[in-house]
């Protein structure tokens, strides 16, 4: 008789339940979630604003979901954040091939012996393969 053990693809993205289906991630997102957007619909709510409360209350939950919930391709969402930021707002770099600095002429002959050269060591190796045998 085997034993089965469940292996999981990825151990990083393995994160244990604590309470309720949650994570400590999501529990502390959820615990100071709750106690800012308590407060604001409550101090909302004590102005006689409560359709304020309600709409204020839709929008800080969003942040909070985000940041214990929402992980998208896998990464955390703080860090997935800030790889789209930097991609979005920072100027990119782009790499391209070098300019020639030779003539056109001189250019093209050059490219032309650079791949004379890289069929050399094929045939190289063949030949010195044949020779072992």
């Amino acid at each position: 008789m085997a034993l089965e053990i469940k292996v999981y693809r990825e151990i990083t993205a393995y994160q244990s339940k604590v309470m309720m289906g949650m994570s400590w991630r999501q529990m502390a997102c959820a615990a100071v979630g709750l106690a800012v957007v308590g407060s604001t619909y409550a101090a909302c709510l004590w102005a006689g604003q409560s359709d304020l409360g309600s709409w204020l209350a839709a929008l800080l939950t969003m942040p909070f979901i985000a940041m214990g919930w929402v992980r998208p391709k896998g990464l955390p969402f703080e860090k997935y954040a800030r790889y789209f930021w930097l991609y979005k707002w920072e100027p990119q770099r782009r790499v391209y091939g070098m300019t020639p600095l030779l003539s056109p002429e001189l250019e093209i002959e050059r490219s032309t012996h650079a791949i004379r050269n890289q069929k050399a060591p094929k045939r190289a190796n063949v030949r010195r393969l044949e020779l072992d045998r």
